[in-house]
């Protein structure tokens, strides 16, 4: 283990550091990205017991969009990095919160702006460089509800809060349109 990682560890354990879990449980009841087949697509089946093999173990079936995920930029963009291709040191360093719950709570379709971004600064100094930046929507509240997660309207549009539109706080690349996009174009 690297002296950077031991010491990482010693920091969490000694509670000078917070681990955050982001996860939610996966299973038939968690919400899913609709598909062209009905139901959800969350499949588990035993494959051995304890009683006749000594251990537990089961066999998983579910896509690429199901549960707490990230996506790359290549989900996006032909030309973008896969998750294979980011290196896991990558995903690991000093985060910050913004959170727009609030103004999610009254538009389901809020974008962080700039001026949240802005506020933020305002109120906890410089975002780090090479920092994670979080989004807290409060959408984590409609879990495991898949009619309140997707906030799908009668026309089928689904509506939910995203990332920054139309600001230059922070880089952003326009997601191409396609299908299964939102009326933002993402999703």
């Amino acid at each position: 283990m690297t002296t950077a990682m031991q010491n990482a560890t010693e920091e969490i354990r000694g509670g000078k550091m917070k681990v955050v879990d982001l996860t939610h449980p996966i299973d038939e009841h968690s919400p899913y990205w609709p598909e062209k087949v009905p139901g959800t697509p969350f499949r588990a089946s035993t494959v051995a017991t304890y009683q006749q093999d000594g251990c537990f173990t089961r066999n998983l079936v579910i896509p690429e969009h199901f549960g707490t995920h990230m996506d790359a930029p290549a989900h996006f963009d032909p030309k973008g990095d896969t998750i294979a291709q980011i290196s896991a040191e990558k995903f690991l360093g000093p985060a910050v919160i913004i959170d727009v719950s609030g103004a999610a709570k009254s538009d389901a379709d809020y974008r962080v702006r700039a001026s949240d971004v802005q506020n933020w600064i305002e109120l906890h100094g410089r975002i780090p460089l090479g920092a994670l930046v979080l989004i807290r929507t409060g959408w984590e509240e409609r879990w495991p509800s898949q009619a309140r997660y997707m906030n799908t309207d009668s026309a089928g549009v689904m509506h939910f809060p995203g990332p920054l539109g139309g600001s230059s706080a922070l880089p952003a690349r326009p997601y191409p349109s396609g299908r299964n996009r939102n009326r933002h174009g993402q999703h």
